[in-house]
């Protein structure tokens, strides 16, 4: 296997992993082992969705037309994970056994942007010799 395949592999796998993961999930009876505790739900979301979206993050940072402005690569990785959370709502809406919430949407949204937005303080804040990685 060449070096660009075993790149793509490396970047891409993991995303694509973890939805198709979303996708089965999502296409079954909910899950009875969830913590309890108000809203918990939307923290499963949140944090599912903000792993994803991180995911992305530095799989678009391979994609040559994005360019090299990770500020971009990480609005786009937002964007994306926001659109597949809202996505698999639509998907559920049709799964017996389970509703679309936009509530869930929502929650998928906010974790995307603040696992990506935390990233990003995390990599400018405490690692300033990558500061050309994320400006």
């Amino acid at each position: 296997m060449d070096s660009r395949m075993k790149t793509f592999f490396r970047l891409w796998a993991p995303p694509i992993a973890l939805c198709v993961a979303i996708f089965l999930q999502s296409s079954t009876v909910p899950p009875d082992v969830l913590p309890h505790f108000s809203h918990s739900d939307k923290a499963v979301h949140g944090v599912v969705f903000g792993i994803l979206a991180l995911l992305l993050y530095r799989a678009f940072g391979s994609i040559s037309w994005l360019g090299e402005n990770p500020a971009f690569q990480a609005g786009a990785a937002v964007v994306a994970a926001t659109v597949y959370g809202i996505s698999d709502e639509l998907h559920q809406a049709f799964v017996p056994m389970r509703t679309a919430d936009p509530w869930d949407a929502f929650a998928d949204a906010m974790g995307a942007f603040l696992f990506v937005a935390g990233c990003r303080w995390f990599l400018r804040i405490r690692q300033p010799q990558m500061r050309g990685f994320v400006d």
